[in-house]
């Protein structure tokens, strides 16, 4: 009966240790805290998250409190694209983030771009080394007929997105690989250039030197539609200015003996000078107006008629 009791007594001690221990420990766990990571400001959709420290942060809080699959580590999620919009302060969790390298091509694509596939073959693709994350520079190539073939740079460093399927260089660093197509990342504008050339000749793509980002201001060749001959214009003498339109008028009026004459002058229609001449008594005749510039008489009054009538004329008449 004693050793009943004994047993019944130890059980009760175990029991009462473990409900202790559980006890302790969800207070433990209540108490305990975590760092997370959390949004700095307001996130809209599909953002690169190309450095995490610009748009996150890490924050203490309570590890009841948190979601299971919160991220913990900044580091974590470097090139990662946000799926969906986020708030200021909301826990960033590991189901809204897409990996960068290893999510589709338009996760890929940077923003403002588009991706362009071309056709191509070994000779086009430097033998097979043009690989994803390359950069290269976009040759058009056109025949016509017996002419010499006609080659133009079209677009100059390019990113290549995608060869075939493969989004990511071989794991072991060989090339020598050819493929079908190349995806290339260009502006619409860019888009639109290769679109339009696609059909007419062979695009080739010439690998660039690692980390060569110049840009040479390369002029393509007129083709034969776009040959202006440029026209000669004759040349122009200067032209000299009209000669002045010099007007004389002269107004003659008589008055008995005496007699008054002016003598109006225009420069193009406008007035230049003017003199006014007199007779006095018989001291003699004026002198005459320049010749050979008509005068204009006056009409003859009553008691001044020409000599024939008995009149005095004037001076030159």
């Amino acid at each position: 009966m004693k050793s009943k009791t004994m047993i019944l007594m130890v059980v009760a001690v175990v029991c009462g240790l473990a409900a202790s221990y559980m006890t302790s420990r969800l207070l433990a766990d209540r108490n305990e805290k975590v760092k997370i990571v959390v949004a700095k400001k307001k996130l809209n959709s599909w953002v690169r998250i190309k450095n995490p420290d610009d748009f996150f942060e890490l924050e203490e809080r309570a590890k009841n409190d948190i979601p299971r699959n919160a991220v913990t580590k900044l580091e974590s999620i470097k090139d990662f694209f946000l799926i969906k919009g986020i708030e200021q302060g909301e826990v960033l969790v590991s189901d809204n983030v897409l990996d960068g390298g290893k999510g589709n091509l338009d996760a890929k694509i940077s923003p403002g771009k588009r991706a362009v596939a071309v056709q191509t073959s070994q000779r086009t693709v430097a033998g097979g080394h043009v690989l994803p994350n390359s950069h290269v520079d976009v040759l058009h190539t056109v025949k016509k007929g017996d002419k010499e073939p006609e080659c133009r740079v079209l677009l100059q460093n390019i990113l290549v997105v995608a060869v075939d399927l493969a989004m990511s260089k071989p794991d072991d660093g060989r090339g020598g690989m050819v493929p079908a197509t190349v995806t290339l990342e260009v502006t619409p504008q860019e888009a639109m250039i290769l679109s339009k050339v696609v059909d007419m000749g062979s695009i080739t793509l010439s690998l660039r030197p690692i980390g060569d980002n110049t840009v040479e201001n390369l002029a393509p060749p007129p083709t034969p539609a776009e040959k202006v001959v440029a026209k000669t214009e004759p040349k122009q003498e200067p032209k000299s200015p009209p000669p002045d339109q010099i007007e004389k008028k002269t107004l003659l009026i008589l008055n008995g003996s005496q007699w008054t004459r002016a003598t109006f002058i225009t420069r193009n229609g406008e007035p230049a000078e003017y003199t006014v001449e007199k007779s006095s008594g018989d001291s003699g005749p004026p002198a005459p107006a320049p010749a050979p510039v008509p005068e204009l008489k006056a009409p003859p009054r009553p008691g001044n008629a020409p000599r024939e009538q008995g009149g005095t004329p004037p001076p030159g008449q």
